[in-house]
């Protein structure tokens, strides 16, 4: 009977105790309710949030980048007329000496202001390049992606400066103005092809076996070289020495040539013993002979002269064609030297 009423006791303590555990769950929720509703609340926002404002989204992407191209072009295009306006107010201050020196100097200008847009610009396709990853496996975000950018891209280009194209004419101007770099002998030779002198056409650079400067004169924008020339008669192998003068006029900061002066040109005729040979004078032309004796005629009806030697006469030619024949034994080659009349 006791065992019993034991047995009941302890059965009315778990009845009691469990009740109370019951009892004691909603009071913790209770509790805790206003916390555990504003951290999911705090999560939905996060959520939200990274939806709305930080998940890739390949059209702001895509316009972003675009916009940072535009920028690159803006910043480039000002940087280069700040530095093309000091450039130009500081022109005299240089002292530019050569027309080639500040050409080189006014072309370094646009050269920083590409690698000033490079360097912008290359740091943009970077960006272009890791925010396309994001997209590349979905072929219809990429595509929204490129399109965004590539119309964002075309709505930035730069219009023409009308202060950069006056202050490129001012400076054009100032450069003209300054004197190109003279003539060298290699120019010289090149500027003479398909010019003219007593006695010579000059059609190749391969005729020319000597030139040298034996003198020049510079007055103001006029320059006149004194040349000594070497030619070779490409088609006969045969020598010929030379010489002119060359005259240069400073035209829009260039030397040009302007005009070839004869001086005179050599022609070695071979005269035989076997009767009168004739030599035709080039048209205004007057002629010295050189060489061993010989006899020497003006025209074929022309007075007879001794030519050459310690007994040769005093004579003067003034017709088109000379006679010749050799004193010697034997043929002898003399040297005709024309000057221009």
């Amino acid at each position: 009977m006791l065992q019993r009423i034991e047995s009941l006791k302890q059965s009315d303590k778990g009845i009691t105790s469990q009740k109370q555990t019951q009892n004691k769950a909603p009071g913790f929720f209770s509790k805790y309710k206003a916390g555990i509703i504003a951290g999911a609340v705090t999560l939905l926002l996060i959520i939200a949030v990274y939806f709305i404002f930080f998940r890739p989204n390949p059209e702001k992407e895509g316009q972003r980048i675009g916009a940072m191209v535009c920028s690159c072009r803006q910043d480039s295009a000002k940087f280069g007329i700040r530095t093309i306006r000091e450039f130009k107010d500081s022109f005299e201050k240089k002292q530019f000496k050569l027309k080639l020196i500040a050409t080189d100097f006014f072309n370094s200008i646009y050269s920083d202001t590409r690698d000033r847009f490079d360097s912008c610009y290359n740091v943009a396709m970077k960006k272009y390049a890791q925010k396309g990853k994001l997209f590349s496996g979905n072929k219809k975000k990429y595509r929204e992606f490129e399109l965004a950018y590539n119309a964002k891209r075309s709505l930035c280009d730069i219009p023409v400066n009308p202060e950069l194209a006056s202050l490129q004419n001012e400076i054009y101007q100032k450069i003209n103005a300054l004197a190109g770099v003279e003539p060298t002998v290699e120019k010289i030779k090149a500027d003479l092809i398909g010019k003219k002198m007593i006695g010579w056409n000059f059609d190749f650079l391969d005729e020319f076996q000597q030139c040298q400067v034996t003198n020049k004169v510079r007055s103001g924008s006029r320059i006149t070289y004194d040349l000594s020339l070497s030619l070779l008669d490409l088609s006969k192998n045969a020598l010929h020495d030379a010489s002119v003068t060359v005259v240069y006029d400073l035209n829009n900061g260039e030397w040009k040539l302007n005009d070839v002066i004869s001086r005179y040109i050599t022609y070695t005729y071979r005269i035989t013993t076997e009767g009168w040979q004739t030599v035709t004078m080039f048209p205004n032309t007057r002629c010295t002979i050189t060489g061993n004796r010989f006899w020497v005629k003006d025209g074929e009806n022309g007075q007879t002269f001794k030519g050459g030697g310690t007994d040769a006469d005093s004579y003067e030619l003034s017709g088109p064609t000379i006679y010749l024949w050799s004193r010697e034994t034997g043929s002898v080659d003399l040297v005709f030297t024309f000057y221009p009349k």
